[in-house]
């Protein structure tokens, strides 16, 4: 099941349950509630792989640190890591040490 499939079913746009997903306020409230229901009911879940290559962007981070276990470096990787949630941009700290 796709995006197409749910907005077939609740006889509105693919534009409306994008937006119904999103959280967009253009969208009438029973609009809203049709493409809620039928998204629980069905158990739908977005293909967020699929919105990765329609925006050709993942808004991920990397973040490779020496060493995640020292105090200084794992706070590092724990404020950059608040402040991309912040932004909606997901962050992957690693350890690259030895």
């Amino acid at each position: 099941m796709d995006i197409f499939d749910v907005a077939k079913a609740c006889q509105v746009s693919k534009s409306t349950v994008s937006r119904v997903l999103n959280n967009h306020p253009y969208v009438s409230e029973e609009k809203r509630q049709r493409v809620l229901k039928y998204i629980e009911e069905n158990n739908y879940v977005p293909n967020h792989i699929a919105t990765y290559f329609k925006n050709k962007t993942t808004r991920s981070i990397a973040i490779s640190i020496p060493y995640i276990d020292h105090p200084f470096f794992s706070q590092v990787a724990y404020e950059l890591t608040k402040n991309f949630n912040l932004t909606q941009a997901r962050s992957r700290p690693s350890s690259i040490g030895a």
